[in-house]
């Protein structure tokens, strides 16, 4: 895109080279617009327009999934459970092939759950102004780093979660090496303190 193209799209608060940031953002907010729908979706749903990939492993997110598995299993050293499994889904929007991430623990008296939309190798980033106007709220916090740049709301944050996050990692960051992957990511979180759910039975894993 033209230097000039670049400046007007920045000035005008819009994403460069077209990005479909409303499109993008509009389906993470589909297919997880609630705590409980995302519960659901661990249980085995499979949310509209969305598939489940068949080889987790083999998605550009297929690593990140699996550690964050591991790390949240390590995390609760026997004190909750983690809900469902955590799978990969897929989409193509707007011509961005997305991938959705689903998760949740139980840890003692609190239940937490989310969900990561991942668009692997973007290196277009989202404008907080454009992030506000779809949004309708302005972020809480941001971060512009040369590593990783963030827009976040707590206070307030879409669809009743307790956190939604926009992050842009660029391929030379040195963050690439601890989530496998560059690119632009969304999250949205609910936390829920005397929620709960059920236990799947000890030594086997819960059935979708």
């Amino acid at each position: 895109m033209a230097p000039a193209l670049l400046l007007a799209a920045a000035m005008a608060g819009a994403s460069p080279a077209g990005y479909p940031a409303a499109e993008v953002i509009g389906a993470l907010r589909e297919a997880c617009p609630s705590a409980t729908a995302v519960t659901t979706v661990l249980k085995g749903a499979t949310p509209a327009g969305w598939t489940r990939a068949a080889d987790p492993a083999a998605t550009p997110v297929g690593k990140l999934a699996a550690m964050g598995r591991e790390m949240g299993g390590a995390m609760l050293s026997g004190t909750g459970h983690i809900i469902g499994d955590i799978a990969v889904l897929e989409r193509t929007v707007a011509g961005e092939r997305l991938y959705l991430i689903p998760s949740g623990i139980v840890n003692g008296d609190t239940m937490v759950v989310g969900c990561r939309l991942y668009d692997p190798g973007e290196t277009r980033r989202i404008p907080a102004a454009e992030a506000t106007r779809i949004l309708g709220r302005k972020p809480t916090s941001s971060s512009d780093q040369p590593m990783l740049s963030k827009l976040g709301w707590d206070i307030g944050a879409p669809d009743d979660a307790d956190s939604f996050e926009i992050v842009s990692v660029p391929a030379d960051s040195p963050v690439v090496a601890l989530l496998t992957l560059s690119g632009l990511m969304m999250k949205a979180d609910w936390v829920m303190p005397g929620a709960t759910d059920p236990a799947p039975a000890k030594g086997s894993e819960e059935k979708k």
